[in-house]
């Protein structure tokens, strides 16, 4: 909940091989290469928390909130910008994803919305004053772990998420549901 406007919106890693790798060993995945297959699969089976660059965010004192993406990254999000009492707007594109989940986009554009609702990606999802972007990068150099700016926090509520032409892209739910 420490968030604060004009904050950069951050993720760790790719997004949404979780949820692909889940529906891939369901067998309600796109069809795909075996190899892409294969690795959306292992990643849902093993994730690898990014515990390293997590613990450096802390120490360097750079994050201003922060979640783990187990949820979907816009129900983690969405967590964030709820505590802090703010929004921010999400360009898809900007959403990093690995090969496979290029691959189930292509196959068919639906499974956008799937991956960036999904979870059990284990990923980071943190925001940052904009001033410490060349920290974060460095940390991410330093600790081989990917990072990509994905948007910025303003005053209001809630997550949007946009396409390239900047229309709301429809979303179903955020992320999974706690009951």
């Amino acid at each position: 909940g420490g968030a604060q406007a004009q904050d950069d919106v951050w993720v760790t890693g790719w997004i949404g091989d979780g949820a692909l790798g889940l529906a891939l060993a369901l067998g309600q995945g796109p069809a795909m290469p075996p190899a892409l297959a294969a690795a959306a699969e292992h990643k849902f089976r093993l994730p690898q928390p990014r515990i390293t660059f997590g613990v450096a965010l802390v120490q360097a004192g750079l994050a201003t909130a922060s979640a783990d993406v187990s949820d979907g990254l816009i129900a983690d999000l969405g967590h964030i910008v709820e505590a802090s009492r703010l929004s921010t707007e999400v360009l898809a594109a900007s959403v990093p994803l690995s090969a496979a989940g290029q691959a189930a986009i292509a196959i068919d554009p639906a499974w956008l919305a799937r991956l960036l609702t999904g979870g059990d990606d284990y990923e980071l999802v943190f925001t940052a004053p904009a001033i410490v972007a060349d920290r974060i990068q460095a940390l991410s150099q330093q600790t081989a772990t990917p990072v990509t700016r994905i948007g910025s926090l303003t005053s209001g509520t809630g997550v949007r998420v946009v396409d390239g032409h900047g229309q709301p892209l429809p979303l179903p739910q955020p992320g999974y549901r706690h009951f």
